[in-house]
């Protein structure tokens, strides 16, 4: 009978090392029903069986090898990787846990417990799970690049970093580890790092066109724009149908003033993807560019079918419709200035023809003095820290809030604030109102155009005010007595409503001037400079 085995499991062997799987899988089943307690081949048949993707079968066996030989941690989780191949979490998670239980040191089950809850979003509990396989295994690289992974998708890319960084130390051919490390660092506004990890990625596996999309997008934001889209459409040659890649150099183009090229580029990404949504927002924003307004909402209109709470094609909608809500959706603020923070002030002060922080800044000079000194100076909306620039020299204290977490990345660079907070502004000054701190300069430059009703903001701003405080900040021009949403996303305010809310919150306007407080499309904007002062 040993004799018969042995022959059944060379044989067995030889099957498996020349890829005969179907082969070797039949002759597990006649071993079986030959030697019906023999755990091993059970285990075998069970391994074959999940290789070729047929779990429930692997399931079966792999349960038998269980009732065979009940204290054997691997089958557990053997188990445990079938069940969550087929979907079955639950069952999943208490097959690890049993293989655990049996084997407490067993580094391997805590790693796919960890990834199977990281799955279900209980993204805590596995961190905990990939701290303990590699408190038990440091030298497990893949557990490194799933921690890495999980706090990425909590946003905590500090420490994904040094994850991913641990795995690719461990095994330098980690290709994942490396593509994810340059995602990781892009979002960290670690631009020329995160280059560096693309192109090793490519290095090592040069069919990975996400890598080549990804290193395209990075150097645009570097305004590298040609580089860019020669690695955009390497990203397309490897995958003709990649409709963001499509999406992405319609953003390139986009950027480099291309508009005909761009909007080329966005339908494409359309018709591959019809669902595209980010391709029907931007092909609504080109479309705008070029004077089609008409045409921009239809896209936006689309946009919306496909996401509801797309809140930049809400807002664009509302403009071009000519409704004005109180104040623009969140994720609109968000996006807007999330997308471009790194090449802001270029595009801002060079294209734009931004000069409202110098304007602001010289209002005040002709008013107060020159060198005045502010104790505590709030910067609101302060974006990449232009304005807190231009008054820095008079500022002792300086906070700055914005609601963009790219904006306040870039501001830090500029060391020039005592505190940057990231926040929705009313949110955060409401926080403030009760504390000890109060602000004795409050600056808000190009900031209401994106808020509408300022009401609330301006209400606060009293409450967070030093006795004969002041507060200077620009507006759009409105030629009536109210606000409103223009067909560009922004708010024009009238001086009328501005003087109304003022008087109501007790500050007084000291000056007010007409002001070019940027262009579009090469045509002046105008607006008004205001310089305020608490009378109490």
């Amino acid at each position: 009978m040993t004799a018969l085995l042995n022959r059944g499991m060379d044989q067995l062997r030889g099957f498996y090392s020349e890829g005969r799987l179907i082969d070797a899988l039949d002759l597990t089943y006649t071993l079986i029903d030959q030697f019906p307690e023999i755990s091993n081949i059970y285990l075998i048949n069970g391994a074959i069986n999940a290789e070729l993707g047929r779990y429930d079968s692997a399931i079966t066996s792999f349960n038998k090898v269980a009732e065979l030989t009940p204290g054997y941690p691997e089958v557990y989780n053997r188990i445990g990787v079938a069940f969550k191949k087929i979907g079955d979490f639950e069952r999943a998670i208490i097959n690890y846990k049993k293989a655990i239980e049996l084997n407490p040191s067993f580094s391997e089950a805590y790693s796919n417990l960890g990834n199977i809850l990281s799955d279900m979003g209980r993204f805590n509990e596995g961190v905990s799970n990939y701290r303990k396989a590699v408190y038990l295994k440091p030298d497990f690289a893949d557990v490194f690049y799933n921690l890495g992974g999980t706090l990425s998708e909590q946003k905590q890319y500090g420490d994904s970093i040094t994850n991913f960084k641990q795995a690719i130390e461990l095994d330098p051919l980690h290709v994942k580890a490396l593509y994810n490390l340059g995602n990781a660092l892009t979002e960290m506004g670690r631009f020329e790092e995160a280059i560096g990890s693309y192109i090793r990625t490519i290095a090592l596996n040069p069919g990975y066109q996400e890598a080549y999309n990804n290193l395209g997008n990075v150097l645009n934001e570097l305004l590298m724009n040609e580089k860019a889209l020669f690695w955009l459409k390497n990203a397309i040659k490897l995958e003709p149908s990649y409709a963001d890649c499509y999406n992405n150099i319609g953003n390139v183009f986009k950027d480099l003033g291309k508009n005909l090229d761009a909007k080329a580029y966005y339908k494409k990404a359309i018709k591959l993807g019809p669902d595209h949504v980010l391709a029907h927002r931007n092909l609504g924003v080109i479309e705008q560019i070029c004077d089609s307004d008409k045409q921009a909402l239809k896209s936006f209109v689309r946009a919306l079918i496909i996401n509801p709470n797309l809140g930049s094609a809400q807002h664009m909608v509302s403009a071009l419709r000519g409704h004005t809500p109180a104040s623009p959706p969140r994720d609109f603020i968000v996006g807007l200035f999330d997308d471009y923070a790194h090449r802001f002030d270029q595009h801002l002060i060079g294209s734009l023809g931004y000069k409202t922080p110098e304007l602001l800044r010289g209002l005040h000079d002709r008013h107060f003095s020159k060198t005045a000194q502010y104790a505590d100076v709030l910067d609101l909306g302060c974006g990449t820290g232009l304005s807190g620039v231009a008054f820095s020299d008079i500022s002792e204290r300086l906070v700055g809030i914005d609601l963009s977490t790219k904006m306040i990345e870039q501001a830090r660079k500029k060391d020039i604030y005592y505190e940057l907070i990231t926040g929705d502004l009313v949110e955060k000054l409401s926080g403030l109102v009760g504390g000890s701190l109060s602000f004795n300069l409050f600056i808000c430059t190009d900031v209401l155009v994106y808020i509408g009703d300022c009401l609330e903001l301006f209400t606060l701003i009293k409450k967070l005010s030093s006795p004969g405080s002041i507060f200077v900040f620009s507006t759009e021009r409105e030629d009536g007595d109210g606000f409103s949403l223009l067909n560009t996303g922004r708010y024009a305010h009238s001086q009328s409503y501005i003087r109304k809310l003022a008087k109501k919150m007790g500050y007084e306007i000291i000056a007010v001037e007409d002001a070019i407080i940027r262009s579009d499309k090469r045509i002046p904007i105008g607006g008004n400079i205001f310089l305020t002062q608490s009378t109490s």
